[in-house]
């Protein structure tokens, strides 16, 4: 009988360790399951259509974090995990009263980050002033003296900056810029 009952511990602790380790081992990977492939940049990159989308379309708000919403819900810009991706620049310095950066673009064979700044049009201070009249001028910014101009515009009604840092001109790239540019553009 005691041989008997080893046996039975024996096999119920294999059978217990055998559940343990299918339980844990089973949500791993869950939902990374690839086939080694990277996506085409153009599957990466492409905005999802907002019919496969399950998010509702952001209200939209008249300031930059609904400007933000609505360059996220487009698919053009990501929070990544954790928000890695968002920082909050220093936006006083260029007269902006709020401004947000997202990094890690990812366009055909291009990493980038595209910067948004809000201003108050009906309310500039000098240094706000200076930094527009020399985005609607150039089409660029210089934000720092002896280092290169970067890609700028406004939106129409004055109220945001939109800094693109991609220079590539690449067909992908430029019709990704296009979108982007129109979103902000017409942004109220």
């Amino acid at each position: 009988m005691k041989k008997k009952r080893n046996f039975t511990v024996f096999t119920a602790l294999v059978l217990a360790i055998c559940l343990f380790c299918a339980a844990g081992l089973s949500g791993c990977g869950a939902g990374d399951v690839t086939d080694g492939t990277v996506p085409s940049s153009s599957e990466a990159s492409q905005p999802e259509s907002t019919a496969s989308t399950a998010a509702s379309e952001p209200e939209r708000t008249p300031d930059l974090a609904g400007l933000a919403a609505r360059l996220e819900y487009l698919g053009y810009v990501s929070r990544g995990e954790n928000d890695a991706n968002v920082k909050t620049p220093k936006y006083d310095f260029i007269g902006a009263i709020d401004g947000v950066r997202y990094s890690g673009v990812r366009v055909g064979s291009s990493v980038f980050n595209i910067e948004l700044y809000q201003y108050d049009p009906n309310n500039l201070n000098e240094t706000a002033q200076r930094y527009l009249d020399e985005v609607k001028s150039t089409g660029k910014i210089t934000v720092l003296e002896n280092f290169d101009s970067i890609s700028a515009m406004l939106s129409d009604n004055g109220k945001y900056l939109l800094i693109y840092s991609d220079g590539s001109t690449d067909e992908e790239n430029l019709q990704y810029k296009a979108k982007v540019e129109e979103v902000v553009k017409t942004y109220e």
